[in-house]
């Protein structure tokens, strides 16, 4: 995998996160590069457990073997479900910031989640997000830019 992605000729590569299921009992954590609307994995981590709902480190893990197969020099965007936003991943963007942001915008449908989200990719400088999540797509006056 490694070879075929040191011939990358594009400027971005789009890398998609994502969990499922075997038998009930195994949970795949895997990282997919996404070419021509298909994924073809590059990196995964098997846990075994009856819920798709994994732990920061076990995505880190999945995370770091994706960072050894990717070239240098190319742009990376990670495409993941809002499942995947960890706020324990940025101790920085603490609560009082997301509760008060949830306050200030009463007026929409904003979830705690969704407000996290803001709040985080404020703080972190991220304003390009693909989402076709309405509530996201709301937050355009506030920086965030949403692709396509």
């Amino acid at each position: 995998m490694r070879q075929a992605l040191s011939e990358w000729v594009k400027e971005r590569l789009y890398l998609s996160l994502d969990t499922t299921m075997g038998w009930n009992c195994f949970c795949i954590v895997w990282v997919s590069v996404v070419l021509r609307g298909r994924t073809i994995p590059v990196a995964w981590q098997v846990v075994n457990q009856s819920s798709s709902t994994v732990r920061l480190w076990t995505v880190q893990r999945v995370l770091r073997q994706t960072q050894r197969v990717l070239p240098t020099g190319v742009e990376v965007v990670l495409l993941a479900d809002r499942g995947f936003a960890f706020r324990a991943s940025n101790r920085s963007v603490d609560d009082h910031a997301v509760w008060e942001t949830f306050c200030r915008y009463d007026d929409k449908l904003w979830s705690y989640t969704d407000c996290s989200l803001l709040v985080m990719a404020q703080h972190l400088g991220v304003f390009e997000v693909v989402s076709f999540d309405q509530h996201i797509r709301q937050m355009t006056g506030l920086g965030i830019v949403c692709v396509p």
